[in-house]
């Protein structure tokens, strides 16, 4: 499903260290920098058997899906195995209209179950943050639901890497 790239570099090694129940928030300096990581994350899950969500910002998901390709991962395959799963911030935080803290937490657990109950061994989940920072919800709502995500994925069989570019360090 994928093409390995020709050798590990200490930012692919500290990935392959992740493992389910594990959750790390990146901030990067520009966008070509995080779909690195987030390509390596993917590959890594997908390489592992484990079942792939990206959720992506406003805008980028046709990117990721063209930077996957790029770089030898067979999305057609793997959207069609549902091994990978693309999404949108919409879609997945604000579902309802609102960003609920409690129904997100459901929406991992639920989420995680049925990666296992699809035989994947774990759920991989990357995304893309920068949108709390444009003021969707209150910065507040979001610090708690980090403050607690840790907590819960530690409750199953998830690892998630969210990401966001700082575009202050890039100036």
């Amino acid at each position: 499903m994928t093409i390995r790239p020709p050798q590990s570099t200490p930012l692919i090694a500290a990935l392959e260290q992740l493992g389910p129940h594990d959750h790390l928030c990146s901030i990067y300096e520009s966008q070509p920098e995080h779909f690195a990581v987030a390509i390596s994350f993917i590959r890594i899950g997908l390489d592992r058997g484990e079942k792939c969500v990206y959720i992506a910002d406003d805008g980028t998901l046709g990117g990721v899906r063209e930077d996957l390709q790029a770089k030898g991962i067979d999305v057609d395959r793997a959207v069609a195995s549902h091994s990978l799963v693309s999404t949108t911030k919409e879609r997945a935080y604000l579902k309802r209209g609102s960003f609920d803290l409690d129904w997100m937490f459901c929406f991992w657990k639920e989420a995680t179950e049925l990666a296992m109950s699809e035989g994947f061994s774990a759920l991989r989940a990357i995304d893309e943050t920068e949108w709390v920072l444009r003021g969707t919800l209150g910065l507040e709502r979001w610090m708690e639901y980090e403050s607690r995500l840790t907590h819960s994925l530690s409750q199953s069989n998830c690892v998630a890497v969210r990401a966001r570019v700082d575009h202050q360090s890039a100036i």
